[in-house]
């Protein structure tokens, strides 16, 4: 049994990337620890770049899997 259909999975997965990088500078935060401000957007660059690779199909580019030799 499933609690989450995988295309729920992928849209939240594009959507927590985006938050992650937009929220930190919408909100303001970073005031007293600039490296607040950086970690957060780093993070969601990543977690885009996992998305935008993934091989569902919400994925932008789907990356061919090859064998590895034995």
């Amino acid at each position: 049994m499933r609690f989450i259909t995988k295309t729920i999975h992928a849209r939240f997965d594009h959507l927590v990337a985006l938050m992650l990088i937009g929220l930190p500078f919408l909100l303001g935060l970073g005031g007293s620890n600039p490296l607040a401000l950086t970690i957060s957007p780093l993070v969601g660059v990543a977690a885009f770049l996992l998305t935008v690779f993934s091989d569902h199909h919400l994925g932008l580019i789907r990356c061919r899997r090859t064998a590895l030799p034995a």
